[in-house]
């Protein structure tokens, strides 16, 4: 059965993710989430340095550090190697969900139609990533799967940017939302870390339960 993130790592309805090649600032990215206040943070694995940037992050920020964009199976051992805390999909497939059920990581999947929604519930998953969320229709459409499997916790993400967070979180059924929108991230450029940290914080006073 799909073992789903511990309820901490979402405590604050928010999921910074982390999309960036060079480790070191990953590494400086998922510090200045930490100092922030963020409970976690998840580093995506879309380029060929991504394995060794989740690995620096791990080493480097006292938070839990999941592996996003795991969409092989054998990405998932690969991850937890570098030291992932969990596990983040942006879909899911019979290869996959037995890799990550084997491995017993929590692992947070994503889908995008009812049908896929649930076959995840049926797999054990508790809560569910809806991704694109922008894309498939934004809160409307969300709220719609969440209609068809009550009780089961959704995360949208994909295209979300600061102004739309609260209209997420007020959709029935969402449990928190995910993004990269802390991080203005470019490459060949000087960061400045400070306002990184400031944006999450800014995140976090609107995400966390009143």
């Amino acid at each position: 059965m799909i073992r789903p993130l511990p309820d901490e790592l979402l405590i604050a309805r928010l999921l910074p993710l982390i999309d960036h090649p060079d480790p070191a600032v990953v590494a400086a990215a998922a510090r200045a989430a930490a100092a922030a206040g963020a409970p976690c943070v998840e580093v995506g694995l879309r380029h060929p340095t991504s394995l060794d940037a989740l690995r620096s992050a791990v080493e480097s920020a006292p938070i839990p550090i999941g592996a996003g964009t795991v969409t092989r199976a054998s990405q998932v051992e690969a991850a937890l190697a570098a030291g992932a805390s969990f596990l983040v999909s942006p879909g899911s497939g019979p290869a996959l969900v037995d890799a990550v059920v084997a491995s017993g990581a929590p692992w947070l999947p994503a889908a995008a139609t009812p049908s896929e929604v649930i076959a995840l519930r049926d797999a054990g998953a508790t809560t569910v990533k809806v991704f694109p969320a922008a894309s498939l229709g934004g809160p409307g459409f969300v709220g719609a799967l969440a209609a068809v499997v009550p009780g089961l916790g959704m995360v949208p993400t994909g295209g979300i940017g600061r102004d739309d967070v609260e209209r997420y979180l007020s959709v029935r059924g969402v449990v928190a939302v995910g993004g990269t929108w802390m991080f203005p991230l470019t490459h060949g450029a000087a960061a400045d870390w400070p306002a990184v940290e400031a944006a999450v914080r800014a995140a976090l006073d609107t995400t966390r339960p009143s």
